[in-house]
């Protein structure tokens, strides 16, 4: 019981900046997209739905859900283990965690499995086979 770390206000202060921060951008950005155009079907004029679309960016919302996956591994830290509440940084880039993709989906974090076997899915996707126009037979789609 000793190493059971007691969270003082100033943690949930900090954790609370942090949260405002991504709050904010959410409403501004992505709540009217998820009101007006998913969870309400309210848009249905291309222009209305591609200007809500313009407003956001990619690298904005995998930054916004990584912070979330790392303020709930923070809280569950804290909560099930007494640790501290740190948010620890996370590859967001789908690239970088391409490029240092994993040999297998054994470890890492949620995400980067979810990127590893959904790129494996459609390269396997991707070779299935296909009628050759040219020969009346079937070719891997990679090559026809």
């Amino acid at each position: 019981m000793r190493s059971i770390y007691e969270p003082k206000p100033a943690d949930f202060r900090r954790l609370r900046n942090y949260v405002s921060t991504h709050r904010k951008i959410y409403a501004d950005k992505y709540r009217p997209l998820r009101h007006q155009v998913f969870a309400h079907k309210g848009l249905s004029d291309a222009a209305a739905v591609s200007a809500l679309f313009a407003r956001t960016n990619i690298r904005e919302m995998q930054r916004m859900l990584t912070f979330l996956m790392s303020l709930y591994d923070a809280l569950w830290q804290l909560f099930f283990n007494g640790h501290r509440p740190v948010l620890r940084p996370r590859k967001y880039s789908v690239a970088r965690m391409r490029a240092r993709a994993m040999k297998d989906a054994k470890g890492g974090h949620v995400h980067e499995r979810l990127v590893y076997e959904a790129e494996r899915y459609l390269s396997a996707a991707s070779l299935r086979k296909r009628p050759n126009p040219w020969k009346g037979g079937d070719l891997p789609s990679v090559i026809a």
